[in-house]
């Protein structure tokens, strides 16, 4: 299911199988008209299930059900401008006002928040995901808290479901890119739609059959029966027929495979880490310890030990040091000792030119824009990390391991695998620890985005973006050594 606009390009893919050698694939749609059989007029949207329970939308923004055995139209209350359908036949759609809602018995049950507008829906593999307006995206399910849309990093404009649970979408400039093992994948496909169904693969051209009509939307039941809407907004029918052409991408390219650093291990044990746009770094132990290294000096063991007892630290580019202390306390480092700034804090990141970002004790972010700036309450998240970037920009890890970039007095979600942790770097790097612990950098939060070999605890990027973690054994380990002589 899909339908956008104006489209002069289709792409079907009907359950590829991703990266792993030659894909079935069914032949252009640019067959005769008459191979099609028409079902409805005036259509804008088709959504089939995977029990082969079809839904459209009418250009009067009316939903109607095909009864298979009666071969006749049931329509449906409401007004809608997007649909498709679950493996139970049950219909999803987007309102005219971007409200995302299923039809229960005899109603439609609302299931977005209200906060963004609703844009697509796309269904597969028993999962539910949207696109918004802003081109962010999100998944519905039953959480251990309700019902609810979970925001998933990544963009899109229009969305789509394989078999497995997998979304794919469509970028605006229409690139095509699938979610797989915890990280967006490039096709290699392009197109303005995307219709995924049971089987295999089809890519259709911009002209419908003789009579040169273009497509509008696409969806593909079981038997590889695909449905599309005609940009005349006529609903066709056929039985695709298979043929063989190779994957669009049948290897993973070598700026994918896991790359291999050749670790140096520092001396102690860690738990956490932060390092400076100078080099100097800073940790805490699980004694709740901390320690600098000091760049500047030439000694075999630079950790030098800090007082008191801390939750965590963090060192500005201007080389200050603060840390939220073992009460929730927000300190900052005066020479030999700690000066409270009269702030609660769990976690602490620090920027340059006075700028910092804390976490309270109920997850709520706190900004302080410059050392004489008031402190403000970032809206609507829950924070489990937080960094700056080299422009002073705001970022939050939430509690659902989708990163987000605060601008203009809203977030904005960042296309990064789901994590645990995350760091940003002075020269505009982004690594993050992947729910498995699997480290993965790129060089811009738009880059693609590389693996590091290793499962890890905790990660930060120093001068030139480059890496340091603690290992699951609580091991420092350093790429690269910095020294500001």
């Amino acid at each position: 299911m899909i339908h956008r606009g104006k489209v002069r390009c289709l792409i079907v893919v009907l359950c590829l199988l991703v990266l792993a050698g030659p894909a079935k694939v069914f032949s252009d749609a640019n067959e005769a008209v008459s191979a099609w059989q028409q079902r409805y007029a005036e259509a804008i949207d088709v959504g089939v299930g995977a029990s082969g329970v079809v839904h459209i939308v009418t250009r009067n923004n009316q939903i109607f059900r095909w009864q298979a055995e009666t071969q006749q139209w049931q329509k449906l209350p409401g007004s809608f401008v997007r649909v498709d359908t679950d493996r139970d036949g049950t219909p999803y759609a987007v309102t005219t006002g971007g409200q995302l809602r299923r039809f229960v018995g005899e109603y439609w049950k609302r299931l977005d928040d209200g906060l963004r507008q609703v844009n697509d829906v796309g269904i597969g593999g028993n999962k539910v995901f949207v696109t918004f307006a802003d081109h962010s995206l999100g998944e519905f399910g039953v959480w251990p808290d309700g019902e609810a849309i979970r925001p998933l990093a990544g963009s899109g404009q229009w969305i789509d479901v394989d078999y497995r649970g997998n979304p794919w979408v469509v970028l605006p400039e229409g690139s095509v890119r699938f979610y797989q093992d915890g990280r967006w994948h490039r096709s290699g496909l392009t197109g303005n739609d995307i219709g995924l169904g049971p089987q295999s693969l089809q890519l259709a051209k911009s002209e419908f059959g003789g009579a040169k009509k273009g497509t509008r939307s696409v969806s593909v039941g079981p038997g590889n029966l695909a449905w599309l809407v005609t940009d005349d907004y006529a609903v066709y029918t056929q039985q695709l027929t298979a043929g063989e052409l190779p994957s669009p991408q049948t290897e993973t390219p070598e700026s994918l495979l896991p790359r291999t650093i050749d670790w140096l291990t520092l001396p102690g044990l860690a738990r956490s880490i932060a390092i400076a746009a100078d080099g100097t770094a800073v940790t805490v132990d699980h004694d709740d310890v901390a320690a600098v290294w000091d760049a500047g000096k030439r000694t075999t063991n630079k950790w030098r030990q800090l007082p008191g007892r801390w939750r965590a630290i963090s060192v500005s580019g201007d080389g200050e040091i603060w840390g939220a202390d073992s009460g929730n306390m927000l300190r900052r480092l005066n020479g030999s000792r700690w000066v409270s700034v009269n702030q609660e804090a769990v976690d602490v990141a620090a920027g340059s030119r006075g700028y910092l970002l804390t976490i309270k004790p109920d997850g709520g972010a706190m900004l302080r824009a410059g050392p004489k700036a008031k402190w403000q309450a970032l809206p609507q998240v829950k924070a489990v990390d937080v960094a700056f970037d080299g422009d002073n920009n705001p970022y939050v890890l939430d509690a659902d391991g989708v990163i987000r970039r605060y601008q203009a007095g809203a977030w904005e979600v960042i296309a990064a695998p789901r994590a645990r942790a995350f760091s940003l770097g002075p020269d505009g790097g982004i690594a993050v620890l992947d729910e498995q612990g699997a480290l993965r950098i790129a060089e811009s939060a738009d880059s693609e985005w590389g693996q590091i070999a290793g499962v890890y605890a905790a990660v930060t990027l120093g001068p030139g973006d480059q890496p340091w973690v603690i290992s699951t054994s609580s091991y420092v380990l350093a790429s690269k050594m910095f020294d500001r002589h």
